[in-house]
């Protein structure tokens, strides 16, 4: 079976597969689409579906005047790159369909879309030079904000984060009191289909990535519904690997699916970048900051007051 380069190969390997009239299997598919590439996003923060600041097109350091900074979507200067303004709490979050596009070209607005989210990984504050600041404190649950002072400004100590209907925003407080650097590190879920010719073809992220897991899992949600348990046998074989989990150890395993693969890859990127990161610090204390002199000792007295981090302390 050859990998699809598109939505449309894509399909009908597995229209061929069930061998249903393309009506009735294109109209199930239309409407179960979305849900098997969500699905199959959640079941880990894979590599091509998080963004790691600065692997693609940092800012250009130093920065003379955060205010002069080109905008490339909403406060973005570059994927993953988030400069805030005073009196501005709230901001969408932005990414790109493809990362090999945006390289090419990073001021073409139209390959930035507002993703959903599953998590928020980082946000990390650097200086207009380009020095490390600070790890900012994240909240995922925006009841959080039920008893700031929300009228309150000045260096941001926490960042919350929130889903809306289709996409999520950050949520600084206290409310910035001037112009701030972030780089944000987020898992999405569910990433668009995006079309590079007008409509004639379309992809996704992980069509880019690893087509064959889109296609075996669309298999085996499609023999379910048209009672072919065979083909459903088969496909979770292929994709989940015998058993059927893929946090089970490889020693474990009597034979390895598609996710297992990507599973290892996603990990081995993940270490790889938290190594890179490390050869700018002293010690993993000094890389994350936290309760560390460049997370909290560095904050004034107020803003130690203000953090989550001192409420957790006293509470």
């Amino acid at each position: 079976m050859l990998n699809p380069s598109t939505l449309d190969e894509a399909l009908a390997q597995i229209r061929n597969r069930h061998q249903k009239n393309a009506s009735v299997f294109d109209a199930y598919a239309a409407d179960n689409l979305t849900s098997w590439v969500d699905d199959l996003s959640r079941l880990y923060p894979w590599w091509f579906l998080t963004d790691n600041p600065g692997t693609l097109l940092p800012p250009t350091f130093p920065i003379s005047d955060l205010a002069t900074v080109p905008m490339r979507a909403g406060g973005w200067a570059a994927l993953g790159w988030l400069v805030v303004q005073p009196g501005v709490a709230a901001y969408d979050i932005w990414t790109v369909y493809n990362g090999s596009r945006y390289l090419t070209n990073p001021a073409d607005s139209t390959q930035w879309y507002k993703p959903k989210l599953q998590e928020v990984r980082y946000v990390y504050e650097f200086s207009p030079r380009g020095y490390f600041q600070a790890d900012m404190d994240i909240q995922d649950d925006v009841s959080a904000m039920t008893f700031l002072d929300l009228s309150k400004r000045g260096r941001p100590v926490q960042a919350m984060w929130r889903s809306l209907d289709d996409s999520a925003q950050l949520v600084f407080y206290p409310i910035p009191d001037k112009y701030y650097l972030y780089c944000v590190s987020f898992t999405q879920t569910g990433p668009p289909f995006y079309t590079t010719d007008g409509g004639l073809t379309f992809r996704n992220k992980w069509l880019d990535n690893c087509p064959e897991a889109l296609v075996q899992f669309g298999l085996m949600e499609a023999s379910q519904y048209f009672d072919e348990p065979a083909i459903r046998s088969q496909a979770e074989a292929r994709l989940y690997g015998v058993p059927a989990n893929i946090f089970v150890g490889r020693t474990r395993k009597t034979r390895m699916g598609i996710l297992d693969v990507l599973l290892n890859d996603t990990k081995k990127k993940q270490s790889q970048y938290e190594t890179e990161k490390l050869m700018w610090f002293n010690s993993k204390h000094d890389a994350s900051g936290r309760g560390g002199v460049n997370r909290y000792e560095s904050l004034s007295r107020r803003e130690k007051w203000d953090s989550v981090l001192h409420r957790r302390r006293i509470y």
